[in-house]
């Protein structure tokens, strides 16, 4: 769902099952970073990426979906990152993270927080083209003690 186009989505859907079966064939297939060999490498980074998010973004042990986290998918689209800044709550902040991906578009972040202290990160700004921009992200990262001193 976070590699395919919405182009790819809509042909999809249209198909019957033997048509489905045969367009997700072909759609890792162009999606090979080397046809030379028999596997296919974006593929299985493609799943590995999915393993990890599942295994360090969900939001309980048992529940197998960090692949639909924030980030999760972002992870899922774009790798690990080059580098990643952790700020743990304080008496003014919530916990927060910052992403930095030195290698797209010139280098470009992403800014994750934990609003509920529940350890869930959601995405609340990134300087990625066609990402979630919130130029006043800094005060979702402020809590409520900030609010009441």
């Amino acid at each position: 769902v976070y590699i395919a186009t919405p182009s790819d989505l809509n042909i999809f859907d249209q198909l019957n099952m033997l048509g489905k079966q045969n367009y997700i064939t072909d759609f890792w297939k162009r999606r090979d970073s080397n046809a030379a060999t028999p596997e296919n490498e974006f593929k299985t980074e493609h799943y590995r990426r999915i393993a990890y998010a599942n295994f360090n973004f969900s939001r309980t042990s048992d529940s197998n979906d960090g692949w639909n986290s924030d980030m999760g998918r972002v992870y899922i689209r774009y790798g690990e990152p080059s580098e990643i800044e952790r700020h743990p709550s304080t008496r003014g902040e919530e916990p927060w993270e910052k992403w930095n991906y030195n290698e797209i578009q010139g280098g470009v972040y992403f800014i994750f927080v934990d609003q509920d202290g529940y350890g869930v990160y959601r995405l609340v700004h990134s300087t990625m083209t066609g990402e979630l921009q919130d130029d006043s992200w800094e005060e979702k990262i402020k809590n409520q003690e900030s609010y009441d001193n």
